[in-house]
């Protein structure tokens, strides 16, 4: 965690970014969380001299990114409680599954009649959010699915249930495509 000192208009600026890798639960190697705070020293600190910079700036980073990081971690505890029950029909056949948190993301899981799971890649990046997409009706104490993105679970687990019935065919295809 560097901190860069800068002069802007006769007043002293800092800014601080800290990236820390490898997050738990999230892709090891590429995963990392970005943490930031700038601003400008107090004129009364200024006049105390350089270590009283320091110092200030010092204990404003530590408040401000240990604030930051407290609320990441209590975002992780959300996630990792994330278990929300689904099913639907398909074609008579009950399937019965579940949206859970695993290995830094969100995932379905059909559990009945048949094992399997898929990623749940509904309402990500900025297209998305464009076009209206949530997957969250949030608060910062508890996440709760929208509508739409419970519908692309219960969607997903017809997928998978597909993929189970024609796994034969999928295997061929496959096969053929790689000699």
């Amino acid at each position: 965690m560097g901190i860069e000192f800068f002069e802007r208009k006769g007043r002293i600026h800092f800014e601080c970014n800290e990236r820390v890798y490898d997050v738990e639960g999230l892709d090891a190697g590429r995963a990392f969380r970005q943490y930031h705070t700038e601003g400008c020293v107090p004129k009364d600190v200024v006049t105390r001299g350089k270590e009283a910079i320091r110092q200030w700036v010092q204990n404003h980073v530590d408040k401000v990114i240990t604030a930051q990081k407290k609320k990441d971690r209590k975002f992780d505890e959300l996630y990792d409680a994330i278990n929300v029950p689904i099913d639907t029909t398909y074609k008579e056949v009950v399937l019965q599954g579940k949206i859970v948190y695993i290995d830094g993301a969100l995932t379905v899981v059909l559990q009945s009649p048949v094992a399997g799971q898929s990623p749940f890649c509904y309402g990500h990046g900025f297209g998305a959010a464009m076009a209206g997409h949530k997957v969250w009706a949030t608060s910062e104490k508890e996440l709760t699915f929208t509508r739409e993105a419970l519908n692309y679970a219960r969607a997903e687990l017809v997928k998978i249930f597909e993929n189970h019935l024609n796994a034969r065919i999928i295997r061929i295809v496959n096969e053929l495509n790689n000699p």
